[in-house]
């Protein structure tokens, strides 16, 4: 499975992050991408540690099923700028019967954060994209 995010790391890098991995699967997305994967809470992963994540939960649910979980993690804009963007819509989302002014300009906010209107970024996206697919294709019939 491969996971599409936006918002961390370095601007149009997609990021491989083995997330929820078991040892199995770390070594299989290890076979297939080589040392470029990332683990989050081991090395320079740009993610934190997470629980409660999809790969958990498709375990759970699928436990038959042999997982090979990867994320894609393209960074948009600064650090700081996607957190101040999450802010915002926690806010919103916690006063949604509250007329504010402000409600369109978060909306874009939020949208800008994640989501980075340039060719260049796209292409860069998309490339990357093809790339990782074709790996785990290559990885799926070896």
């Amino acid at each position: 499975m491969i996971d599409l995010h936006t918002g961390l790391g370095p601007w149009g890098y997609g990021e491989l992050i083995g997330s929820g991995s078991t040892d199995d699967d770390w070594e299989r997305l290890q076979r297939w991408y080589g040392p470029e994967v990332t683990r989050p809470g081991q090395g320079p992963s740009s993610s934190s540690v997470v629980s409660g994540s999809v790969p958990v939960f498709l375990r759970r649910m699928f436990s038959a099923v042999e997982l090979t979980y990867l994320a894609l993690e393209f960074g948009t804009r600064p650090i700081d700028q996607v957190l101040a963007a999450l802010r915002a819509d926690a806010w919103l989302h916690a006063v949604p019967d509250r007329p504010t002014p402000h409600r369109e300009a978060i909306r874009r906010q939020v949208r800008d954060a994640f989501l980075v209107d340039s060719p260049a970024w796209r292409t860069a996206v998309y490339g990357r994209c093809a790339d990782v697919v074709l790996r785990a294709f290559r990885g799926l019939a070896g």
